[in-house]
Parts: C-alpha cells; sequence; structure tokens
C-alpha cells in the first residue's frame, strides 16, 4: 500500500455507518411496523447521543473541548477494528452484569441492586458475545480480572463502568496505610502493620503523598542496614520496612505494594473491549503477550487511565499482540518500560501476523524506556497495516536521571529485528514533547510520517537525545510537513539534532526546522552532518527537503502550546497527502493549503 493509496474507496467511517440504517433493513417485511419504527427512533437517538457525547470530551492536550476524526476521509482497509459499530440500530438485548464493592456473589448480577461483589465471580463466570460487565464508579478492586469468554466481530464482550464517581480501580497491590518503628533497627525505619507477599513478583511500592502526587519506590534493598533515604524499601519476614525521614503515618497517605503482575489478563480471548477503568501498581495494565504468539483478533482499550506499573526499565501499560485493534483516549503515564507494546516474540520461530492497528487521541507521559509506543516484530512475525494518530507523547523537562531508569525514554519506537517486516506504518498529528531520548525512532521499517509536531528534549541532561527521528538501516521513510523545534544547547547536550538518518531510503519535504539558540540545530544524513547554517548545502547534497522553508522560529503560541500564531512560516506552506485526513490534531479542518506541524491555523 502506497500513500496515494491509504484512502480506502467506497467506505464508511465507524460514527457515519453506526447511525446510517442500512437500506435493505429498511425494506425487510416486519409484522408490527409501529415497533420497527419505535426501535429505529430509539437507536437512532441514542447513536446520535453517543456520538455528542464523544465529540465533546475535552482534549488531553488542550483540556478543551475538541472535535473527534469522525467525517475524515480517511478510510483505510484496516478501518474494520471498528466493525463492532454495527450500521444497524440493534434491536437485540445482550446480558449486561454489574459488579459493585457492596454486592453479593450469590445473587444474580443482572441489576444494581443484585451486584456481584468480586471479580473471582466473573472470572469463573461465562459470557455471550454481546455481552457488558459493568463495574460501580468509586470503588476499588485489588483482584485481577482474567478474561472468560470471547466476543465475536459483530459483538464484542465489553468490561466497562456505571454509575457516578471516579473510574472503577482495578489495581495490582494492597495498600498499607499504618507503621509502627522497627524494634533495635536503624533511625527511621518503619514496619508494615499488615503481612504482605514478596513484592518482587509485581515488582515495586509507590508512595502515595498527601498532596496527591505518587513517587516509586527505589530499587528494593537487601537488608535493613540498606535502608538509608526517602523511598528506600525492602521486604523481609512477610512485612515491608520503609526508610521515612518523619513518621510515615502522616507523612504519606499510603504506600501501594504491588501484589499482583496485571490488572487485565484478555487470557488468549477475542473480541474483547475494555472501557473507562483505572488500572495500576502491577507490572501490567492490560496484558495478552503469548510465547509463542498466537494470531487473535479484536481488542478495543478506551477511555482508560492506566499508571504506575513495575519498575523502571520493567512495566508496561497495554501490552498485546491482538490484530484489529483500536487503542483510544486512554492516558498512560509512568510506566516502567512501555506505555503500549506490540512485540512479537524473539524467542519464537514459527509465524505470527499483528495487522490493523489504530492507537488515536492517547495522551502518554513520563515512561522509563518507551514513554510512548513500542512496536516490535522479530524472526518470522508480519505485522502491517498501522495508525497511528493524534497522540500527546511526552515527557517531564525537570526530571533528572536517577541512576536506575534507562537513559533514553523514546516516544514511538518502531523496530523490524531479524529482517521481520513492518509495513504501512502511518504516524500523523501527533505532538512530541520533551522526550528524554528521540521522538520517533524506526529500525528496518516502511513508514509515512506527516504533520508531526516535535519539541525539546530534556534539555538538562548532557547526553541528551534526538529532538525527531532516527531512521536506521533497511528504513523506507517518507516524511513531510513537520516541524522539528530543537531547543538543546550544544555546549550541555552532547546530541542535538532535528534528524539521524543512517543508510536508510528517505523522502524528505515540507518540513519546518529551528533551534532557537542559534543555527548550532543539525540534520545527520547517511553519516554526514549538517547545521542549519548550511541548510543549501545539505539540501544540495541530501536532494532532501527541496521545498522546505529556510530553518526559522514556528512562532508557537508558547513552549507547551504548539497552535500556530498568525505569521508563522508553517503556515499554508505543507503539501498536500493524498488521503490524509482533512482535519488537524484537534480535529479542525484544513483552512486554504495545508499548514506545517500538528495544528492548522483557524
Amino acid at each position: 500500500m502506497t500513500s496515494q493509496s491509504f484512502a480506502g474507496a467506497g467506505m464508511v467511517s465507524a460514527d457515519e455507518g453506526r447511525c446510517r440504517p442500512k437500506n435493505d433493513f429498511l425494506s425487510m417485511t416486519i409484522q408490527n411496523e409501529k415497533i420497527l419504527v419505535i426501535f429505529l427512533i430509539i437507536g437512532l437517538i441514542s447513536c446520535s447521543t453517543q456520538k455528542q457525547l464523544t465529540r465533546n470530551l475535552p482534549h488531553p492536550y488542550t483540556g478543551t473541548t475538541a472535535k473527534d476524526h469522525t467525517g475524515d476521509p480517511l478510510k483505510t482497509n484496516f478501518d474494520k477494528v471498528n466493525v463492532y459499530l454495527s450500521g444497524v440500530p440493534s434491536i437485540t438485548t445482550y446480558p449486561m452484569y454489574y459488579v459493585s464493592n457492596t454486592g453479593i456473589d450469590a445473587a444474580d448480577g443482572l441489576t444494581m441492586a443484585t451486584a456481584w461483589q468480586t471479580i473471582s465471580k466473573v472470572n469463573s463466570s461465562t459470557f455471550t458475545p454481546g455481552t457488558q460487565v459493568n463495574f460501580n464508579k468509586g470503588d476499588t478492586w485489588r483482584e485481577s480480572l482474567i478474561v472468560p469468554s470471547s466476543g465475536i466481530a459483530s459483538n464484542y464482550i465489553t468490561f466497562g463502568a456505571y454509575g457516578a464517581g471516579a473510574k472503577p480501580k482495578i489495581l495490582g497491590s494492597e495498600l498499607v496505610t499504618t507503621w509502627s518503628p522497627a524494634i533495635i533497627y536503624p533511625a527511621n525505619v518503619w514496619c508494615s502493620d499488615i503481612t504482605l507477599s514478596d513484592p518482587t513478583t509485581a515488582k515495586n511500592i509507590y508512595f502515595k503523598e498527601t498532596d496527591g502526587s505518587i513517587n516509586w519506590g527505589r530499587i528494593q534493598k537487601s537488608d535493613l542496614l540498606g535502608l538509608a533515604q526517602e523511598y528506600d524499601w525492602v521486604w523481609l519476614r512477610d512485612h515491608i520496612y520503609i526508610y521515612s525521614p518523619t513518621d510515615p503515618n502522616t507523612r504519606y497517605s499510603g504506600v501501594e505494594v504491588g501484589q499482583r503482575n496485571l490488572s487485565i489478563s484478555l487470557n488468549n480471548k477475542e473480541y474483547i473491549s475494555i472501557n473507562g477503568l483505572e488500572l495500576g501498581y502491577g507490572v501490567y495494565g492490560v496484558y495478552d503477550f503469548n510465547y509463542p504468539p498466537v494470531a487473535l483478533l479484536g481488542l478495543k482499550v478506551e477511555d482508560c487511565y492506566i499508571h504506575h506499573e513495575g519498575v523502571k526499565s520493567a512495566g508496561y501499560g497495554i501490552a498485546t499482540t491482538l490484530s484489529s485493534a483500536l487503542i483510544k483516549s486512554n492516558i498512560i503515564h509512568d510506566t516502567g518500560r512501555r506505555g503500549i507494546s506490540i512485540n512479537t516474540s524473539d524467542i519464537f520461530t514459527g509465524s505470527v501476523t499483528v495487522k490493523d492497528i489504530i492507537i488515536e487521541n492517547n495522551t502518554l507521559y513520563n515512561g522509563h524506556h518507551t514513554t510512548g509506543i513500542d512496536i516490535i516484530n522479530h524472526v518470522n512475525g508480519i505485522m502491517y497495516n498501522i495508525i497511528i494518530r493524534k497522540n500527546l507523547i511526552y515527557d517531564d523537562p525537570n526530571v533528572m536521571i536517577d541512576g536506575v531508569e534507562i537513559l533514553g525514554s523514546v516516544g514511538v519506537f518502531i523496530s523490524n529485528q531479524g529482517g521481520a517486516p513492518i509495513t504501512n506504518v502511518y504516524v500523523y498529528n501527533n505532538v512530541f514533547r520533551n522526550l528524554k531520548a528521540s521522538g520517533l525512532q524506526m529500525e528496518g521499517i516502511t513508514s509515512f510520517v506527516y504533520n508531526n509536531t516535535f519539541y525539546g528534549v530534556n534539555s538538562s541532561l548532557a547526553p541528551a537525545g534526538v529532538i525527531g527521528f532516527i531512521y536506521n538501516t533497511r528504513s523506507t521513510c517518507t516524511a513531510k510537513n513537520n516541524i522539528f523545534y530543537v531547543n538543546t544547547n550544544p555546549a550541555v547536550n552532547n546530541k542535538y539534532y532535528a534528524m539521524i538518518v543512517v543508510t536508510a531510503t528517505q523522502t524528505s519535504d515540507c518540513n519546518l526546522y529551528f533551534n532557537p539558540i542559534g543555527s548550532t540545530g543539525k540534520l545527520i544524513y547517511s553519516g554526514s552532518g549538517y547545521t542549519f547554517a548550511n541548510w543549501e548545502a545539505y539540501k544540495s547534497a541530501t536532494g532532501q527537503d527541496a521545498n522546505s522553508p529556510t530553518p526559522a522560529d514556528p512562532l508557537f503560541t508558547s513552549t507547551s502550546d504548539y497552535i500556530l500564531q498568525a505569521g508563522s512560516p508553517a503556515i499554508n506552506t505543507g503539501v498536500v497527502i493524498t488521503g490524509m485526513p482533512q482535519s488537524d490534531y484537534l480535529g479542525h479542518p484544513i483552512i486554504g493549503l495545508r499548514d506545517i506541524g500538528a495544528f492548522e491555523k483557524q
């Protein structure tokens, strides 16, 4: 598939199809026409309401109401991940179960008044396609959800929420709220009042501050004598011991101690929807890695809040290899290794195909290896048709490396390892901000990178990484309409490049580069370096960026708001790309010629 053939002919977007009854359905002979009309009206009203609610959700970037991507002409052959949204207003009712902390497992679970109590009851039940299992908002479960049944393409099994309040929590931890001094041991060492299993299985403990912030525990010490500074800890004799400068009973609102590896296991089940849940304090939020990998279909993870998984260097928000997957509108942060991971086995010599994946409208931040999205194909696997769009991926620019986490936190990392192909990857309308390493790193893949905004790295780190791309050997990439704002200082940072291309097949044009320090920004192309000061020499030697503006200030609204101001050299200087959606990161329509970057000036 090429970028010119990216738009599929004659297909209908999910929201359009969901609200448009099929003609053959309307022509069916039904004995009671009044009932049909009533159901059609109810279906259309419900559909319209759901669509409006979706469009009116606050956007994670600005906090203001923003349009969804609905209406874009991008209708690819892998928008079929949305096939569960039927074009026919259904008159079939499906089972709906309720789970509440105040429920009773002996009840039938079919009403809020007869809700089940435990996730264990859910795990031991069997569900038919179309079933919804809803957890009460504001409640917390310290169990793992092991999905017991599969849905079908037209009827997913949904695990969601009901009621009012905060998202229901499914946590991999136990909470410690009371502590006692550790008698005859070093000063400022405290012992948990409850017994706990060794958290090395679930990797870590997390300190909940009274202001609502959360700090990671350090790597577990070997004995009590090793507890020397705040956030040090050790598990001994079925208790957690911590170092706390003052009484932890008042210093912290609690300490979450990892006890289970995961919040949700998909358990090799297909056509599953996870919607509106909070997951945290284990190793995996949503998990379905298989060794050897299994060809499975049908996953939606939407509107979930996933955080604090694992230790720095190991821990995942979402880890899956399911094809026909939609990962949308989630907030994922403080994952030890990867926010979203799609990774075939590196120990399996067979073949598995992973395809048709859309990752959109997510906010991912403060990771410790790959903050955002990590896609790796090993050995004989096949991966293709992957869209990454309208995501905000960032790190805190003030965070210093603590000697534990891996140095380089990448925004998006996609790698073909062992010759396994990854093709038709589209990365567009994303914002990458202050990553500790690079915004986007790709190795051995075929990709199309359009209309992204890359801003900065952690400028206080001496070995800071690349602002934008690294294209390594075997890559074939088309990169157009991107902004690279290089804010690193070469006097401090030993790496301050806007782009590195290493023996890759590259087509780069209509991109805007800038370094506010001056012309010291640099591009590396096939081993040769070019600063922005010798821009014309770079274009002449490489044949790249022939129509790109001369490096200049894109005139962002602020250092954290990358909407363009009037007079920006990025306005109306992009190239039109056939098949690309006619909207920007916020869903705003394209006005005039395409602007460079993720935002279209309105």
